[in-house]
């Protein structure tokens, strides 16, 4: 019972992650080609984290409500319709609209996949649990990007739209399918029900006020290396996702599938740290913050070798990115799900990943200003950041006992 509804939270977690990273390489050309700038390619990165934010709250809400099951599938047939809509694009602003539409219903799916997941599995093996529902993030990332790219490349964005919105329907449907080996009906909500070792479901002991649960949640200490990773990471990646790219035509490489092949090589060193060693440390107690930290620290590197001159940088910054974002990744949902009291847990992991948005919303634009006045690629201000924040939750993992 338990394996079905995990699979199929993470194939939802897949789903989601396929749509974002498939449009990565090629949304920047597609802007361009629509007789867009490079800033307006940006912003069209950030709309969909702009939109995605009061998806992710509205979705914190009817989980506690629905059930992230019930919420999971309305999400997977909104985003399927609204990929489609990609292909009707003749404008700019219409890019703009549609990736807000994508956005939105897409912030409906990853914390419900999650919720989902942390309540069906045992506590003692949450921790690994999380970790190794990060892998379906690197998987879409390994096998979309360049498939886009090169779909993109040969066909023209609006085929490898149409290919991508296939791939989240199959999705889909696999969900429904591995629905059918675990629980007969979705719980009524997120605390509805706890998971025995045996898959026997037993009924939660009395929760904690929703406010208290929460308020403990986001002054929780240990919380703060989370909070500040999860703004790092995505804060990078829609850098990433807007100018990587432009990076490998600008280095000779190829563009949209340099670009794509960049973020495979990341998301792929990303996957096999969350199944790896990044999955197994986070049931270590204490070490979660720590590890957010470490991530934070690789991933400021990663962008600080991103700014080199030949190809051995740009895909070795791809892997020194990938193994700060497979350490900071499953380390903030591990702690989420052992934090959050398990009435609040679908709205914490919404909020998690409203946060998460806010991150990718504000790096491509703000990042994309400063490369139009000073002409300099944003891959330094990117490690900047991530260097800055990750100093600044340090202290809070020394409290806690050591690094990792």
């Amino acid at each position: 019972m338990t394996r079905g509804v995990v699979a199929a939270a993470a194939a939802a977690v897949f789903a989601a992650f396929a749509g974002m990273f498939g449009a990565f390489p090629i949304l920047t050309p597609y802007a361009l080609q629509l007789g867009g700038t490079e800033a307006a390619a940006a912003d069209a990165v950030s709309a969909y984290s702009i939109a995605n934010l009061p998806g992710n709250l509205v979705a914190g809400f009817l989980i506690d409500r629905w059930g992230p099951l019930a919420v999971l599938r309305v999400g997977l047939g909104l985003v399927t319709g609204s990929i489609v809509l990609y292909t009707l694009i003749d404008s700019i602003p219409a890019l703009v609209v549609f990736r807000g539409v994508h956005g939105f219903a897409a912030g409906w799916i990853v914390p419900a996949a999650f919720a989902l997941a942390a309540a069906w599995l045992p506590a003692e093996r949450r921790g690994r649990g999380m970790g190794q529902m990060g892998a379906p993030i690197g998987l879409s990332a390994v096998l979309l990007p360049p498939l886009t790219g090169i779909l993109g490349s040969r066909l023209g964005p609006r085929a490898a739209f149409a290919v991508l919105a296939a791939v989240i329907a199959l999705m889909m449907l696999l969900v429904e399918v591995l629905c059918r080996t675990g629980p007969s009906r979705p719980a009524a909500g997120a605390a509805a029900a706890a998971v025995e070792q045996d898959g026997a479901v037993r009924p939660q002991e009395e929760a904690r006020p929703r406010g208290s649960a929460l308020r403990e949640l986001l002054t929780d200490r240990r919380m703060l290396p989370v909070w500040l990773g999860g703004f790092v990471l995505p804060f990078n990646l829609g850098v990433l996702a807007w100018y990587l790219p432009l990076a490998g035509e600008r280095l000779a490489f190829g563009g949209s599938a340099a670009g794509g092949a960049g973020l495979g090589v990341m998301a792929l060193v990303a996957a096999a740290m969350m199944m790896g060693p990044g999955g197994r440390w986070t049931d270590r107690p204490g070490l979660p913050p720590a590890l957010a930290v470490a991530g934070m620290v690789l991933i400021g590197l990663g962008m600080a070798l991103w700014a080199g001159p030949s190809a051995g940088t740009f895909y070795g910054a791809a892997v020194v990115f990938g193994a700060g974002f497979g350490l900071v990744f499953p380390a903030s949902n591990a702690l989420l799900a052992d934090v959050a009291a398990p009435e609040t847990r679908g709205l914490a992991f919404a909020l998690f990943y409203a946060w998460f948005s806010v991150g990718t919303a504000v790096g491509p634009p703000l990042l994309a200003r400063w490369q139009e006045l000073t002409g300099q690629t944003p891959f330094i201000p990117g490690a900047v950041v991530a260097l800055a924040l990750a100093a600044a939750a340090a202290p809070a993992v020394r409290r806690r006992g050591g690094m990792p």
